[in-house]
């Protein structure tokens, strides 16, 4: 039983989408779309790759919309720009670098500037109308967005002539300068393929979108568990819990509608589902997950038990289970608890009650932490 990565943090729920992919960037995935657009982080692992999304919150209200998919094509404007570092750095020289718009816009939509220098890491939304037809129109638009940010513009200056915007660093020293577009090309809404999408509900009705959440994230190879726990005395909000990832299969050859599942806590249905693999399945079943859960614990000797998460149906019958996560009744137990069993610490998530769990019907989950 491999040991996950677990981390902490805190973030606003107008954040939370940003923290989560911050943290998966640092932990092997990619950014295929920033959460300004799609939110779609991708990884390769058993032979392929796999995509994630988690829709952002911008604004109160109390639900949004997260799950997986077979594949994704980013949406495009059609503007892409190249970087060139005109002076390098040292002790007594500034870092001094240049934008050059290639290509201006085919379509509308938000061009995601993305600056690192070691110092600062910010993502500018810049604003492309298909009337900005012109390179220099665009350049136009990038510095106004670019100068508007205080976070940047605190360490740099910027100047304009025609497509190419000149930024150079306030002190002197080395600065390893990266620039990255989404991977050069952001804006519309992309297209996914077998998307696997569920509604979470992360509060009963309207919540206050800046309050704060404590964010609990546990990351394996090939699946990952959040947990998000609302401030005491936040209005409407509620924990839950959520995966994704690629169950464990029972045996030894998967079948071909075998893939990444979306669970939680607060969804929309009991249901799961596989994204389809791309061996040339035509349809994805419809799972629930089978459990044992006991109706009240501690048992006989002060023994407490937990049940894996089996996924079935009646066709099918058991095919793998949901690693590393059990469940088990709020009899107890309270939120945040551990709860130690055969040297393996487990941390006790208990979820609100607006939105159905796929969990075998219970909100209590126990999720592997670490080994003792």
């Amino acid at each position: 039983m491999a040991t996950p990565i677990v981390i902490d943090g805190r973030a606003t729920y107008l954040n939370l989408g940003q923290f989560i992919f911050d943290t998966l960037e640092a932990n092997g995935w990619t950014k295929e779309m920033s959460v300004l657009t799609d939110a779609v982080m991708k990884k390769n692992y058993n032979g392929s790759d796999h995509f994630v999304f988690f829709t952002p919150i911008t604004a109160d209200g109390y639900q949004t919309t997260v799950g997986n998919a077979e594949g994704y094509t980013r949406g495009k404007t059609g503007v892409t720009c190249a970087y060139t570092e005109t002076t390098t750095g040292s002790p007594t020289v500034a870092e001094v670098g240049t934008i050059t718009v290639q290509n201006f816009c085919t379509t509308a939509g938000n061009y995601n500037f993305r600056f690192k220098d070691g110092t600062i890491d910010v993502t500018i939304p810049v604003p492309v109308l298909v009337t900005d037809n012109t390179t220099n129109l665009v350049a136009t638009k990038l510095k106004t967005a670019i100068d508007a940010n205080t976070t940047f513009m605190a360490s740099y200056t910027t100047s304009i002539s025609n497509n190419i915007i000149t930024f150079t660093k306030k002190a002197n020293g080395i600065t390893p300068v990266v620039i990255l577009f989404d991977i050069g090309i952001t804006g519309v809404a992309g297209v996914f393929v077998n998307k696997n999408a569920r509604t979470l509900s992360w509060g009963s009705t309207t919540v206050a979108s800046a309050s704060y959440v404590s964010v609990r994230i546990y990351l394996w190879d090939d699946h990952f568990v959040i947990g998000v726990n609302p401030d005491t005395g936040v209005a409407n909000s509620q924990p839950f819990l959520l995966y994704s990832g690629s169950p464990k299969s029972y045996g030894g050859v998967k079948l071909n509608n075998w893939g990444d599942m979306i669970g939680g806590t607060c969804l929309e249905a009991v249901s799961v589902y596989p994204v389809r693999n791309r061996t040339g399945a035509t349809n994805r079943p419809t799972y629930q997950t089978q459990g044992s859960i006991a109706p009240i614990n501690p048992g006989e000797d002060g023994l407490m038990y937990i049940s894996p998460m089996s996924v079935a149906n009646a066709t099918d019958g058991i095919r793998g289970d949901f690693q590393d996560i059990y469940g088990l009744p709020a009899s107890g137990v309270q939120h945040l608890d551990t709860l130690t069993k055969g040297g393996i610490v487990h941390d006790i998530w208990i979820s609100g009650t607006t939105g159905s769990t796929t969990f075998a019907g219970t909100k209590v989950i126990a999720v592997f932490n670490r080994t003792v």
